[in-house]
């Protein structure tokens, strides 16, 4: 319990550091609170020792890849993007563990640049969600968690109209894990929205009951059929308590009211088709055992969707107790995440820079 209130704690500071920039008017102010945030996390994800399930992996392939040549690199079971990365990485650090402060900064800078992108309105509330909801499954799929971060970049900048960057980041996700690939068609119809007059909203739920079903009666059984038995992240067995405990119906109860208090625009309408699509494919991935972490991805939307709605609720009272009722979610669901199914991956805490705590 005490780790896990260390965890909060850091995300209240950086909060708190980030509440206070976005009310300053000073640009140098600003960006030193800002930065002073960012590097604080960065801190804490990339300079931890023995947290998350896949850390010792990292540290193995990354020592593999700095003895083997570069054309050897396409026969690893790695996508070739990170590999190279790992490459290049040998040349330049002198230990292995500092692999997670360059996969921590790139899965925190798009979070911070797609708030860039909305002039850090929505900064302060945007990184506590991001910490709470996301970050601890990033600490243990460091490759898939830069991944989900690129993903919400691109969403961005397409809504921005930057359809170049959009796909660059895009391709990124993928390159960086090609799980990324299972919501690449949402985002790619974003670049014809401008040229049909379609529903987009009413087609990503169709899509992603066409790919829920091909997980849950297709993909599910084949990756079973070849021993991968241990993919999801959220469940090991199917049992009634722990799909209870897991958060899952805590998390449709906390996002719904609040994606039916944001203003109806075209951007909204797409982050929340997005988000409900996350919510489906999460029931169905659940369901289907092996696949329900992929949901975070279709889930990303809620780090903007969340506080753009929080900031158009025009009453203060109401304001106040939706904020209020968010902390308390927050901390609710981080909770549930150590107590039941995350423990194991992201506490107790321990930094390698003052030795095993």
């Amino acid at each position: 319990m005490i780790e896990c209130a260390i965890y909060f704690l850091v995300f209240v500071i950086v909060f708190g550091l980030n509440n206070v920039a976005i009310k300053q008017k000073s640009i140098f102010r600003k960006r030193v609170l800002i930065t002073t945030g960012f590097l604080i996390l960065l801190s804490f994800v990339g300079l931890r020792f023995n947290v998350g399930t896949d850390y010792q992996n990292y540290i193995r392939e990354y020592n593999t890849i700095s003895q083997i040549s570069w054309e050897e690199l396409p026969t690893l079971r790695m996508e070739l993007l990170v590999a190279t990365l790992f490459k290049i990485l040998s040349y330049v650090l002198w230990d292995a563990r500092l692999i997670f402060v360059v996969l921590g900064f790139l899965a925190l800078y798009p979070i911070y640049k797609a708030n860039k992108l909305y002039e850090y309105k929505y900064l302060a509330y945007s990184v506590l969600i991001y910490c709470v909801l996301f970050l601890p499954f990033s600490l243990n799929g460091m490759r898939q968690g830069v991944a989900m971060s690129f993903i919400l970049l691109s969403m961005t900048y397409l809504m921005k109209e930057k359809k170049i960057l959009g796909i660059v980041c895009l391709i990124l996700a993928c390159l960086f894990h090609t799980s990324a690939l299972i919501v690449a068609p949402y985002l790619l119809l974003l670049l014809i929205k401008k040229f049909k007059k379609i529903k987009l909203s009413k087609i990503y739920i169709a899509l992603t009951a066409v790919i829920s079903f091909a997980v849950l009666f297709f993909l599910n059984d084949w990756l079973m059929n070849n021993g991968i038995d241990k993919y999801s992240y959220m469940l090991g067995s199917i049992e009634t308590d722990n799909i209870a405990l897991s958060g899952n119906v805590i998390l449709h109860l906390a996002i719904i009211p609040i994606m039916l208090l944001s203003e109806k625009n075209e951007t909204n309408d797409i982050y929340k088709s997005m988000i409900l699509s996350g919510i489906i494919f999460m029931i169905v991935g659940t369901a289907a055992q092996y696949l329900s972490r992929f949901s975070l991805y279709y889930l990303m939307p809620c780090i903007i969707l969340i506080p753009r709605s929080i900031q158009y609720i025009k009453k203060d009272n109401l304001r106040l107790l939706v904020k209020g009722l968010l902390f308390a979610y927050l901390i609710m669901f981080f909770y549930l995440q150590y107590s039941k199914w995350g423990a194991h991956e992201i506490l107790p805490y321990q930094t390698w820079i003052f030795g095993d705590m």
